[in-house]
């Protein structure tokens, strides 16, 4: 499976750390360190280029994961609806700081999964039911609509010292614009 991992840009009439320095999206980083032995995955930073439908038409991703802090809520629901437009058989799948303290913003016709906590386990599990047209069902952390019923799965804790470390290699296009290499 193609998987594309998404950075956001915030919205232009907002004031946050982007404007002093940018820094690498880990986050995505290990998510991609979750998958990247059995699946295709490329990621992708909207704060640096914005080329998210170039991207979709050449890498033709099965997956979309999208991080998201509270400024995004919007724009990450927007982008959602775009990308379902272009491709409904596009799975996307949001997560991030504001999906774990307040998934209800992103319950929408366009999300098809919310993963809330630590986000590497139930994304490794999520693209493996995509990949083998399983639900999601039993999955920690994952929120999602199954026959139109809202199914919250609580979030669980991991040990950290058993997750992989982040691949940096997925950014590595993108180096010079970070506030630290």
């Amino acid at each position: 499976m193609k998987i594309l991992l998404i950075q956001p840009r915030k919205p232009l009439k907002t004031f946050g750390g982007d404007d002093f320095a940018m820094f690498e999206p880990l986050a995505l980083g290990y998510l991609a360190a979750a998958v990247k032995d059995k699946h295709e995955v490329k990621i992708l930073d909207l704060r640096i280029e914005d080329t998210l439908q170039e991207t979709i038409d050449s890498f033709k991703p099965d997956i979309i994961g999208i991080t998201a802090y509270t400024v995004h809520v919007n724009m990450v629901n927007l982008m959602c609806e775009g990308i379902k437009k272009l491709d409904r058989g596009i799975v996307t799948m949001v997560g991030g700081h504001h999906a774990t303290v307040h998934h209800e913003d992103f319950i929408t016709p366009y999300i098809d999964l919310i993963v809330t906590g630590e986000g590497s386990v139930p994304f490794e599990q999520a693209v493996e039911r995509v990949a083998e047209g399983r639900s999601f069902e039993g999955i920690a952390g994952a929120i999602y609509k199954d026959n139109g019923e809202l199914i919250v799965n609580e979030a669980v804790s991991y040990d950290l010292d058993t997750l992989p470390m982040p691949d940096r290699s997925f950014t590595k296009q993108y180096r010079h614009h970070y506030a630290s290499e």
